[in-house]
């Protein structure tokens, strides 16, 4: 896969593997990181280039926090997220053109626009249906370390300070369970297939969508046969 080096536009950060143990995660810097390349043939996802491994939602902000308030990066997200939920089928990348990173008084702000194709069921025909999501992200993450003294940060007297806005110890910002829980909070209470979903037949079964229905008919009450009459009439419009 041809990459094109050398174009430095925006900070990012790029997950890889340790050689002393393969399977725990690395995260890099593009600040730091020369090597780190765009991939044309991405669409604007960055990229290792020695290694091929895609961007993830980790951000190593340690030179952003040493930075003056106000400071920012900007990057560019479009890759599995990497979000594992029951309640979470999702279809294909998340993606956002600009997740913005700035420095703020306590910590750093982050602000995007995020979109995430989700699967669920229809609720009236229980079929596959793939619906788009977008969520807006404005959340303040904050250091748990001390960058001028090494120190632990105490922040149990502030209520704004929960474990998901946390940045670990290695400065390392994680979007993973914040977008979680906003994509959970997107999620539709009535998914449909179409507007028009005419559901299954709760005696038969049957998909009405794409079958007549198999019951049998009963006999009409003489009572009720007008309101059948007026009911078949209606259906038929």
């Amino acid at each position: 896969m041809p990459y094109e080096a050398g174009v430095p536009i925006m900070a990012s950060t790029s997950r890889g593997h340790s050689r002393d143990d393969p399977l725990a995660p690395v995260v890099r810097n593009f600040d730091t990181f020369p090597f780190l390349a765009y991939n044309n043939s991405l669409a604007g996802l960055f990229v290792d280039a020695r290694a091929g491994n895609e961007v993830t939602m980790l951000y190593n902000v340690a030179k952003l926090l040493q930075e003056p308030i106000g400071s920012v990066r900007h990057y560019v997200l479009d890759e599995p997220s990497g979000i594992e939920d029951p309640d979470l089928v999702l279809i294909g990348p998340i993606h956002s053109d600009r997740v913005t990173l700035m420095r703020t008084q306590r910590g750093i702000l982050v602000t995007a626009v995020l979109t995430q194709t989700v699967r669920m069921q229809c609720v009236r025909c229980l079929a596959d249906v793939d619906v788009p999501l977008e969520i807006t992200l404005e959340e303040e993450y904050f250091p748990s370390i001390d960058l001028k003294t090494g120190l632990f940060i105490d922040w149990s007297h502030d209520e704004d300070v929960t474990p998901e806005v946390m940045i670990d110890e290695k400065h390392i910002l994680d979007l993973h369970e914040v977008v979680r829980q906003e994509l959970l909070l997107a999620l539709p209470l009535h998914p449909l297939c179409r507007p028009d979903c005419r559901g299954i037949c709760p005696d038969c079964g049957a998909d009405l969508n794409t079958e007549p229905c198999r019951c049998e008919e009963k006999p009409v009450d003489p009572r009720w046969e007008a309101l059948a009459r007026l009911k078949k009439t209606l259906s038929e419009e």
